[in-house]
Parts: structure tokens; C-alpha cells; sequence
């Protein structure tokens, strides 16, 4: 009879140990889940204060007067291209190649 209630004991707190691993886990994706969102959505309001400067140009020079217009921060990476914001951008002879969101 104790090793029954051993058993079911031992069963009892395993269960329990994997149902609070799950809980946990699901409180770390979730909060996973929200930086992401608030990153996509930082990105987007970025975009939205860029493009309407970027619509008629497209040269390195015209994209970093536009991050300055719009008050952008702005970080040069040799050989990677421009950050303005969390948005890079590759160039190509001066001229925009690619816009990267990551």
C-alpha cells in the first residue's frame, strides 16, 4: 500500500514539475512573442516617416539626409551598409541596392 502511495506520489509530482516547465514557457514566448511585435511595429513607423522623403531619391546621400530629416539615428557598417533606424540599407555605386527589415 505505501509503495502505491509512493508511486502516485512520485507520478503527482513529476506531472506537476512538467505543467509548471509549461506555464513558464509559455510566459517566455509570449514575452518573445511581444518584443518581436513592438520591433515589427517600430520598424513600420520607421518606414512610414522614410518613405515619403525616399519616393524620388535614391542615393546614399539622399537616404542619410532623409534619416536626418526625420531624425532617424543613423549607423554606418562598412562593407554591410546603413542602419537608419532598424532598417539597413545596401548600396551599390551610391545608389540603393536592397532594404533589409531582418
Amino acid at each position: 500500500m505505501k509503495r502505491i502511495i509512493r508511486l502516485a506520489l512520485l507520478c503527482s509530482i513529476l506531472i506537476n514539475a512538467v505543467l509548471l516547465y509549461r506555464v513558464f514557457d509559455l510566459g517566455v514566448m509570449t514575452t518573445y512573442g511581444m518584443d518581436e511585435i513592438h520591433y515589427r511595429n517600430r520598424q513600420a513607423s520607421e518606414l512610414k516617416k522614410l518613405l515619403p522623403l525616399l519616393l524620388k531619391s535614391t542615393s546614399q546621400e539622399q537616404v542619410l539626409l532623409a534619416a536626418k530629416q526625420a531624425d532617424l539615428e543613423v549607423i554606418n557598417k562598412s562593407g554591410e551598409g546603413t542602419y537608419v533606424g532598424t532598417i539597413l540599407f545596401t548600396y551599390s555605386g551610391g545608389k540603393v541596392m536592397a532594404v533589409d527589415l531582418q
